[in-house]
């Protein structure tokens, strides 16, 4: 028994808003997903205020798209892209490079929790009362100040 495979964007017939949506997904950029579905990129914004349907649908392109570029930042995060390496102007070979900072941030996405930024602040001693008063604040600020002058 043969299924009719069914499509991201069913609930949506007009055929430019399927081809924008459809696009929007694969490329995650609003101009070039206009530019593929051959319409006006404000004509999108126009749908969005305009039909209801549309807007939930675009809602689904863009977590697709989204989940489409946590991917790639996982993958050259974790498995590096390969960059070509020249001499005298033509390619002698490749190497692997890895983004530390793409993992930092897949890795705070992952697990906040674990790997979100701690910073604490203690204004007053251990009895609670300030570690110095407002005054010596000030002139130690003003000493500062002058040092670098």
């Amino acid at each position: 028994m043969s299924q009719k495979r069914q499509s991201l964007f069913d609930g949506i017939q007009h055929p430019k808003k399927r081809a924008f949506l459809a696009a929007y997904a694969h490329l995650g950029l609003i101009t070039r997903a206009a530019r593929a579905a051959q319409i006006d990129r404000t004509t999108h914004f126009i749908w969005i205020k305009e039909d209801p349907d549309y807007a939930a649908a675009f809602e689904e392109a863009r977590q697709i798209a989204h989940a489409a570029l946590e991917d790639s930042a996982i993958q050259r995060a974790r498995y590096g892209i390969d960059k070509p390496v020249f001499h005298q102007g033509k390619i002698c070979g490749y190497v692997r490079e890895y983004s530390d900072t793409l993992l930092i941030f897949a890795l705070k996405g992952a697990m906040p929790d674990k790997y979100r930024e701690r910073a604490s602040f203690e204004h007053t001693g251990k009895d609670g009362k300030p570690l110095m008063d407002v005054a010596t604040a000030r002139a130690l600020l003003h000493s500062f100040d002058d040092d670098t002058a």
